[in-house]
């Protein structure tokens, strides 16, 4: 029984001394920015907004920090935001007090901040400063690293609150208390993830007062320079302004999702324990390693999951303990297994020693140590070992090198291969295919070194020298693929070949070099031509006899009688939908080729979205389904092709609405990030299965429901190739008879 003891108790003593290092909470810690960088970004409040005090402004305006009367003036142009606060000291008197105080009093609330200086004192807003509704701490709490993770939240309304808590009081807005005062800030993403705006645009009157209307409205420093900068678990290039921290702390009282802590993970690290004591020893290696994955993995899937939903599991502490014990176990088991390998090396010595007998009696006696005793001890034949060693690793260098061509089917009929040594670039192993290839097109040369083989390659490459060569540069310096396609002319033929250049490092073989591969895909590219003469055949040929039966098919539907008329009025209906497979397969070809130019210009994202509904409200009231449209009431101008995007936005909606029931509702709404425009469409219809959702976006490819509605399924293709050539991202989740959303991400350009 002891001997299961042993585990546990080293590894509780040694937990206790990690403890005491402070080691797990750098773990804990550790493993809290891990999970936030897992689980990514996460859309923010759009009732919060930052006007931050960055570059731009200070060359605008001056030198930090501004006179008071450029505040007082900033004011004037936030009169309809909820609550205004300024997250920067006012505890020194100004001449220009007077005139910023004036304006405090006409603006709706404002909240000003205070902090604790490093003795504990307090700086508040200067005495000669009034017209404010109250004052809030901007203070936060720095862990391992100097990175913020945690807040200070009064729990107590005769306390001072924290600023985000002044204003939400100040603007009687409600909001949720965390469990504990010092709560883990529930972060949204990196530095600049709040909608801000350039303190400069807004005091020189660029954006609309109306903007501000019934939002929180931060002031603040983002530029680096003025020191109001802090580390965060999503930190990446820059700091994170210390405005947006306070947003964050905000965003998570409106909300109510500060991080929750649990102590589920320790009752499980104690659990283990119990089960290492009673399991272990009955168990295999194999099974105890397995079975620790199992669980390790069992953790961070736990801790995963439970962090999407705002709580913080950290799996560090019962990680660690299975770690702990898990190498202490191994020790354990090294020094049993060491003292068992004693007792069998005793019995196999005599052993080898009489094989190596064996094995040199034809070898001269110069080459064998003697068999003599030294201070009573029997010396080994260690010069015919250690002379055999480095026969087997010459042996296995040769061998490897030797496998890996062998592996890539030196024959005849085998593709052209060839294998260069990287250090001189000579070339060491071509097959026939490879050499016949060379001499055909290079007569009466030598075997090509690498350099050379690079310039045959550029000179007959479907691609332009420079990029040719930019992909070798890779190739030697990376370590990474490199392959283009060749055109060579032979006897009035030609002939194309993919030719793939990849490094080779063979384990163990002390060699490293570049295997070259020439597979001839003249076949393909004669597809890819005939492709294109059936484009042009599409294009010119069927549009033409298409347009002509749908003229005279309308003209008999007008005129005929109402039977005739009818059967009229059918071919007239296949002719347009076989004319719009024909208008949607073009348009998707000539995006995939790189052939369609997009037709680039400002243009407000809004109209969009009302002109989509207005094209599908009709048959959206024919099945009884209701359209919401959420979005804010003004956005940025977006750069794009405004009449492709409609058609994608009308196709998604339109699919929303033929693929959902009676009743239901489609929610369409609109974002606007930092950077990116983000437009969600979710209906409430049939749902798509897993395995239809990984070819939902090819062309022809249609729904388990396709059959209930007509179509020819190019629509989600089209879709899939505008939101690409925009530098965009398409996403869809759904769930069978749970409904659908597609997820659309288009990244903002300057104008």
């Amino acid at each position: 029984m002891y001997y299961r003891l042993i585990t546990p108790v080293i590894t509780l003593l040694l937990c206790a001394v990690f403890y005491s290092l402070g080691l797990f909470g750098i773990l804990s810690e550790t493993s809290l920015d891990h999970l936030f960088r897992l689980r990514g970004e996460r859309p923010t409040s759009q009732e919060i907004v930052i006007i931050g005090v960055d570059e731009e402004s200070l060359a605008a305006l001056g030198a930090w920090p501004f006179s008071r009367d450029n505040h007082a003036e900033l004011l004037t142009h936030l009169k309809e935001s909820k609550v205004v606060a300024f997250d920067f000291l006012f505890n020194d008197p100004t001449v220009a007090d007077a005139q910023f105080s004036a304006a405090l009093k006409m603006v709706s609330p404002v909240i000003l901040a205070t902090a604790t200086d490093y003795n504990q004192q307090i700086s508040s807003p200067s005495p000669t400063l009034s017209g404010f509704n109250g004052t809030g701490s901007i203070n936060t709490i720095m862990g391992n690293r100097g990175i913020v993770r945690k807040t200070q939240v009064s729990l107590d309304s005769e306390l001072s609150p924290s600023l985000s808590q002044a204003m939400l009081v100040a603007g009687n807005s409600p909001f949720v208390y965390p469990s504990e005062s010092e709560p883990f800030i529930n972060f949204y993403g990196p530095e600049f993830t709040f909608l801000s705006l350039s303190y400069s645009d807004v005091l020189k009157g660029k954006i609309p007062p109306t903007f501000f209307k019934d939002r929180y409205v931060f002031i603040g420093a983002e530029a680096i320079g003025l020191g109001d900068v802090h580390l965060t678990p999503f930190s990446s290039q820059y700091p994170t302004p210390g405005v947006e921290i306070q947003a964050t702390i905000l965003n998570n009282l409106l909300d109510g999702d500060f991080l929750k802590t649990t102590v589920v993970p320790n009752i499980i690290a104690i659990l283990f324990l119990c089960f290492t004591i009673f399991a272990w020893h009955r168990m295999a290696e194999i099974q105890i390693f397995f079975l620790n994955t199992v669980i390790v993995a069992s953790l961070f899937i736990i801790a995963f999951y439970s962090f999407r939903e705002n709580y913080f599991f950290d799996p560090s502490f019962p990680v660690a303990t299975i770690a702990i014990a898990y190498l202490v176990h191994l020790i354990i088991q090294g020094l049993w297994t060491a003292r068992e390998l004693v007792k069998r090396i005793a019995i196999l010595d005599t052993r080898l020693q009489k094989g190596l007998e064996e094995l040199y009696v034809n070898i001269p006696p110069k080459e064998l140590i003697p068999n003599q005793k030294q201070n009573g001890k029997k010396l080994f034949l260690t010069k015919g070992i250690h002379r055999h060693i480095e026969q087997l690793e010459r042996g296995t260098q040769a061998l490897a090198i030797q496998n890996h061509f062998i592996n890539h089917l030196l024959k005849e009929e085998a593709p052209p291969i060839a294998i260069w040594e990287e250090e001189n670039g000579t070339l060491l192993i071509a097959n026939t295919s490879f050499a016949a290839l060379w001499q055909s097109f290079k007569k009466n040369s030598a075997m090509p070194k690498f350099s050379v083989m690079q310039g045959f390659i550029a000179e007959y490459s479907l691609s332009h020298d420079e990029d040719v060569y930019e992909e070798f540069e890779k190739l030697v310096t990376e370590r990474v693929l490199f392959s283009t396609d060749i055109c060579l002319t032979s006897g009035g033929r030609r002939q194309f070949f993919q030719v793939t250049v990849q490094p080779i490092d063979p384990e163990g073989a002390g060699f490293s070099g570049y295997l070259c591969n020439l597979t001839d895909v003249t076949g393909i590219h004669e597809l890819e031509r005939v492709k294109a003469e059936v484009l042009s055949i599409v294009s010119h040929e069927l549009k033409l006899p298409l347009t002509v039966i749908l003229g005279y098919g309308e003209m008999l539907a007008d005129t005929l009688p109402e039977g005739q008329a009818q059967c009229a009025e059918e071919i007239c209906t296949h002719t347009r939908r076989l004319n719009q497979m024909i208008v949607e397969f073009l348009d998707i070809e000539r995006i995939e080729s790189g052939k369609y130019v997009l037709h680039s210009f400002p243009f407000d994202l809004l109209n969009i979205l009302n002109d989509g509904i207005s094209a599908v409200t009709h048959s959206a009231r024919q099945k009884d389904i209701s359209l919401h449209l959420t979005a804010p009431a003004n956005v940025s101008s977006f750069v794009g092709d405004e009449s492709l995007l409609l058609q994608v936005y009308i196709n998604l909606l339109d699919n929303a609405v033929k693929y959902s029931s009676s009743g239901t509702r489609v929610e369409i709404e609109l974002v606007e990030q930092k950077h990116a425009m983000v437009l969600t469409i979710a209906d409430q219809g049939f749902g798509i299965s897993e395995e239809k959702q990984l070819t939902i976006f090819n062309k022809f490819s249609r729904g388990e429901h396709s059959q209930l509605e007509k179509g020819f399924g190019l629509g989600l293709s089209l879709v899939d190739q505008v939101v690409k050539s925009h530098g965009g991202t398409i996403e869809v989740v759904s769930r069978e008879k749970k409904g659908t959303t597609f997820s659309i991400k288009l990244p903002k350009k300057l104008i």
